[in-house]
Order: structure tokens, then C-alpha cells, then sequence
């Protein structure tokens, strides 16, 4: 038996210290998984099997990691086994970022469980829904299994309030969202006790390779709807009527918005102006229920990101009171915390609650004496009421975005390498509001002293199954590149990996090139999969492609993948990017490798971060609208 140096030190060994044998990498192995290891040398022996297994090892100095073996028996001519060649892989990194990627997409599915809101997937094909939350259940009065049985037609009246049949009605706000708008709407839906459930709906289409699918949320505005027709019903004087019209302009601005640093200072604004009052605030909850204003509008501005501790001051009362609260002439000046309304002669204070949970209040104040009516203190609750539901949108909003955000972070490199002799900037931008993780990824790390890797790729679809591809692919090509740099054998092991280890038919395109440097100039080894070719910006201006069209990786079992090699010159640039480059806008309009070719040859000379800033500007920069794909950009130039 012989053991290669890389062996050894995988068993954090000195070469040849161990006389290698297979008892001695047996007693390394983990002793809850030397059976199935000894096992599996023994069917490769006898049984000519090829043998594949995840298991631990520990290492002299008692850390344990996992690895990756494989063995295969070799035959002679007479089929007999003659050896036995294995290979063993250190997957712990892997296998850390697969438990985090599925804490995250735990964390993901609990965001969704938990919302305030019901929650239902359909899925367009089928014409039933793919996934429904508990409060889903709540609302239609059904068990999951009757629910997930079920389509929208199914759980509706046959004619919705405005005439229009269910059927009907359903099909244009579903196409709306199947063609990347979000309709909000109301519906009437029928629940299994067979009574009429008013909601509000809110569609969006989610990402999927394989479904058409939709997420509606639906809350229920029956409590809304019935404060509604009260007011309708109530004879009010022509000016609360004007007042009510523009709080309903108000509330649908607070629903409309996401950001909730949008959303607050436009509702403090138009409260201060339909109100005629001196002030308007928002003040929002802890978990402690310290309430912190957020926005304000009129004499308290000064007064944002003030923290009131829970249960003080008028703030506090009306928190805790969970009610309504009018002080007028000297009271105000007798229990607020804040100096600034010490001077305030009216103060009127509502509760912001959703589903019975207390978010925070709402408070108006006025310098001059004056009584809040009750037609006033009805229409600002309902007010409250709405805006509540908005901080609530808002805030599920910003959580599934941050949990995308830190997710995407964490599948780039921290920072580029200081590559000697050599300037290198890179650049990501998702695609839409950013609340999907993409698969756009690159990395550039030292392979030994005189060489490094660059590699820049796009994986299938995006969300965490995407997620989980590209943590696979950046992890992979890192450990194998220590044993075998060379970008058509990285990529080639990278595709039996992928093979080996996902059964969902996701594949990825990559561009991995090896950069070295040695007396007689820099040389570049280039190999491509299914990738748009890199683009060398010359010192002459000339802008050339390198390497040769390749198969995607994690299609097929033997990929084309083809290497070709030529010389980076000073002052010339290799330029790295993802298609999404190219059709930022599409079907507007779609850029050819031309198009790029004469914007990368109008930055002749520039400094990487300059050419990358540059591009983003030319091509991803002339829409008002969100670029449909993400877009990774790297670019590495040779310095004079």
C-alpha cells in the first residue's frame, strides 16, 4: 500500500511517519464508522465493487473531520482484482455550509409558518394549492390535507361582490402575477362552515424551475370591512367625510409601501396635514416593550430614534392600555416623557395591534386647545387599524429580505486576494428587490506561490436549492484544487460531484481559469462550462475571447470540456462575468458579446474597480425597472 503526502496530512500526519496499510488508516477512521469502512474495503477486494462513503476520521490532535472515499478495484487480464486505487476527500467545510444552508432554509419555511397573515401556494398547473400555512387553515376552516386538496375557485362564492364570476375574476389577478406584477385585491371567500370571509390578497409569483407557482397572502378584513359600513352608515358632517377620504388615501399609502423607512414618515406627514394638528408620530415595540420613534413629522422630528422604556410616560399608557387615549389643556404636560409635547394642549394616542398583538403607537398632538370629536378619534383607529397591517407587511418584508441578504453574502469570498503584480475587483447585483437568493457566484484564491484560480459561475434557478449548489460547486473547487489545479480537471471533478450529490437536476455553467507567472511572462489556462467566454481587453484596445465552449456542468456524465491557454501581457485585462451581463432587460433589450466587446474596449487602460463600476453603469444602469437576472462581474489585470 502506498499513501500520497496529501493523505498524510489529511490525517494531520507527517508524510511517510505511518507505515501505511489498511489497519493503519482504519484505526483513524472514527470508531463508530470503521464497520461500514472496513466493509466497504472489503466489497471493493472480493466484490469488485466501487465503493463511495461519507465518514469521520480524528486526527492525532483529537479533531475530528468528515471525509469523502472512494475505491475502486483494478482488474487484470484475467479479471482479477490487482489493486485496489482509492481517493479520500475533506468535506467537513461542505458539510458545515450544508447544515447551514438547511438551518436557513428552516428559517425560511418558519417565516413563512409564522406570518401574520394566511399564507397559500398554488400551484397554476395543477389548479391546487402546493403549500399552505397554519393560519391558512385558521381562515378557510379546514385541515391542511382538505386545504392543500383545494383550489381558490373551490373556496369562493361562484360570483365575487363586484358581478364578476370566481372563476373568472381569479384567472386575470393570477395572470397578472404570472407576468411579474404583485395585484392586491379584494376577495370573498367561502369557508367550510360556509360562511363569506372578506380578504385582502396579495399575489406575487415565486421562482421555480420545475412549476408555475404562486404565493397569495390573505388576511382577513372582515373587523375592516365592518367598521366600513358603520361609517358609511353614520351621518357625519361634510368636513369629517373629506377627513375620511383622506385617511383611506393615507392607509392605502401605509399598505402600498414595503420599506418601512418609507412607509412611517409619509404617514406622520399626511396625518399632520388631513388632521390640521401641530404633530405626528410613530413609535414602534421591542420585545421589552420599549417603544422607539421612528418617524415623525411636525415639532417631535427632533425626537426620532428616542427610546421610551416600557410602560412610561403617555407613550407607554397608551401602549400598555391598548386603547385610545385624548389629554387635553395641562394633563400632557403632566405625564409625557418627552419635553418636546410639554407644550402640547391636545394629545391623542392609538394602539398599532395585529391579531390582538400590540406593534406600537400612533400619536397626533396639537399646540392650540381643541377636542378631538368622536367621528375624529373612529376614523384615526381605523387608521391605526390599517397602518398596523402595513408596519406588519413591511416588517415580514425586511425579515425575508435580510435572511436572503445574509444568505447571498455568505456564498461570496469576504474580500479578493492581493494577488502579486496584479490589480483584480469583482461586483454583484441581484436581480429584482434582492429577496431571492441568486446564483451568481466567483472566487479567486492562491493555488501555491506562483499561481492562482479564478472562477466565475451561474447556477440554475435561484432560492435555497440554488443556494445549496453554489455553497457545493465553491467548495468543491477549492478543496480539489489542491491536489489538481488545472481548470479542466477542476471542473470535470466538480461534475461528478454534482452528479453524485444532487438528484434535482440542477446543473451550473462555470469559467475556471488558472493564472501563472513565471520568468517567460504570465500565462493563462482557461477551461469553459456552458459559460459565456471571458474577454481579454489587450493593451492595443483590440478586445479578444478566450477559451473554447464547453458543456454545463452536472448534465452529462463524460462533459466537453476543453482547455485553452494563452498570455496575459502588461496593462491587459481578463474580464469574467455572468449572461445575466447580457440581458439585464431583456426582452428590451439584450446585449451580444459585440456589444460588450466595444464597452470593454472603451475602458482601454482603466483599473479593474473602474472597468467593473463602468460596466454596471452602461449596461445595468439605463432602466428605471429592476434587472430580471442577477449580474457577477470579476476583472483581473496584469500591471506594468
Amino acid at each position: 500500500m502506498r499513501w500520497s503526502d496529501g493523505l498524510y496530512r489529511l490525517f494531520g500526519l507527517e508524510p511517510g511517519s505511518v507505515e501505511p496499510s489498511f489497519e493503519a488508516f482504519v484505526r483513524m477512521v472514527h470508531p463508530d464508522d470503521r464497520e461500514r469502512v472496513s466493509e466497504s474495503g472489503r466489497r471493493a477486494l472480493e466484490e469488485r465493487v466501487t465503493s463511495t462513503d461519507e465518514f469521520r476520521i480524528t486526527r492525532p490532535d483529537g479533531e475530528e473531520r468528515t471525509v469523502l472515499g472512494v475505491g475502486k478495484a483494478v482488474l487484470g487480464a484475467d479479471q482479477t482484482t490487482v489493486a485496489i486505487l482509492g481517493t479520500t476527500q475533506d468535506i467537513t467545510a461542505r458539510k458545515e455550509a450544508d447544515e447551514q444552508l438547511r438551518a436557513s432554509e428552516a428559517r425560511y419555511r418558519a417565516l413563512m409558518e409564522h406570518a401574520t397573515e394566511a399564507i397559500v401556494v398554488l400551484d397554476v398547473d395543477r389548479g391546487h394549492f402546493h403549500q399552505v400555512n397554519e393560519n391558512a387553515a385558521k381562515l378557510f376552516k379546514l385541515p391542511r390535507e382538505r386545504l392543500l386538496a383545494s383550489g381558490p375557485i373551490d373556496l369562493s362564492p361562484p360570483v365575487q361582490p363586484d358581478g364578476r364570476s370566481s372563476a373568472e375574476a381569479a384567472s386575470e389577478f393570477i395572470s397578472q402575477a404570472i407576468a411579474g406584477g404583485t395585484p392586491v385585491f379584494e376577495w370573498v371567500h367561502r369557508a367550510a362552515d360556509g360562511t363569506d370571509v372578506p380578504c385582502e390578497v396579495r399575489l406575487v409569483r415565486l421562482p421555480d424551475n420545475e412549476r408555475i407557482l404562486v404565493r397569495g397572502s390573505v388576511t382577513d378584513i372582515s373587523d375592516r370591512k365592518r367598521a366600513e359600513r358603520d361609517l358609511e352608515q353614520a351621518a357625519v358632517e361634510r368636513e369629517v367625510a373629506a377627513r375620511a377620504r383622506d385617511l383611506h388615501r393615507v392607509t392605502e399609502a401605509a399598505l402600498a409601501h414595503l420599506r418601512l423607512d418609507d412607509l412611517l414618515p409619509e404617514l406622520a406627514r399626511r396625518l399632520t396635514d388631513i388632521l390640521g394638528v401641530d404633530n405626528a408620530a410613530v413609535l414602534l415595540a421591542n420585545e421589552r416593550g420599549d417603544l422607539t420613534v421612528r418617524a415623525a413629522h411636525g415639532i417631535e422630528q427632533k425626537a426620532i430614534g428616542i427610546t421610551i422604556p416600557a410602560g412610561q410616560g403617555f407613550a407607554g399608557r397608551v401602549f400598555t392600555g391598548r386603547r385610545p387615549l385624548a389629554l387635553y389643556g395641562e394633563e400632557p404636560r403632566q405625564i409625557v416623557v418627552n419635553p418636546v409635547l410639554r407644550e402640547v394642549r391636545a394629545l391623542l394616542g392609538i394602539p398599532l395591534i395585529v391579531k390582538g398583538r400590540a406593534r406600537g403607537i400612533l400619536h397626533v398632538g396639537s399646540l392650540h386647545d381643541r377636542r378631538f370629536s368622536e367621528e375624529e378619534l373612529s376614523l384615526i383607529g381605523l387608521a391605526a387599524d390599517r397602518a398596523a397591517l402595513g408596519i406588519e407587511h413591511a416588517r415580514i418584508y425586511e425579515r425575508e429580505r435580510s435572511i436572503a441578504e445574509t444568505l447571498q453574502r455568505s456564498l461570496l469570498p469576504d474580500r479578493l486576494p492581493d494577488i502579486p503584480g496584479f490589480d483584480i475587483a469583482a461586483s454583484y447585483q441581484a436581480a429584482g428587490e434582492g429577496h431571492d437568493v441568486g446564483g451568481d457566484f466567483y472566487d479567486a484564491f492562491a493555488v501555491d506561490d506562483g499561481r492562482w484560480l479564478v472562477v466565475i459561475g451561474d447556477v440554475c434557478g435561484k432560492g435555497p436549492e440554488a443556494a445549496a449548489l453554489t455553497a457545493l460547486t465553491r467548495y468543491t473547487l477549492r478543496a480539489e484544487a489542491t491536489h489538481d489545479p488545472r481548470p479542466a480537471a477542476l471542473l470535470g471533478l466538480l461534475n461528478r460531484a454534482i452528479l453524485q450529490q444532487r438528484s434535482d437536476q440542477r446543473f451550473c455553467t462555470a469559467a475556471c481559469a488558472l493564472i501563472e507567472r513565471s520568468n517567460a511572462g504570465v500565462a493563462v489556462t482557461m477551461c469553459v462550462g456552458g459559460h459565456p467566454l471571458p474577454l481579454i481587453v489587450r493593451a492595443d484596445g483590440r478586445v479578444d475571447p478566450v477559451g473554447r465552449p464547453g458543456t454545463p456542468i452536472g448534465m452529462v456524465d463524460d462533459p466537453s470540456l476543453l482547455e485553452a491557454t494563452t498570455t496575459l501581457a502588461p496593462g491587459e485585462t481578463i474580464v469574467f462575468y455572468t449572461d445575466g451581463l447580457l440581458d439585464a432587460h431583456a426582452p428590451e433589450r439584450i446585449l451580444t458579446e459585440d456589444d460588450l466587446a466595444a464597452l470593454l474596449a472603451a475602458t482601454t487602460g482603466s483599473s479593474p474597480s473602474t472597468l467593473v463600476g463602468r460596466l454596471h453603469r452602461d449596461v445595468t444602469g439605463q432602466s428605471d425597472a429592476p434587472a430580471r437576472d442577477d449580474v457577477a462581474i470579476v476583472a483581473i489585470r496584469q500591471l506594468g
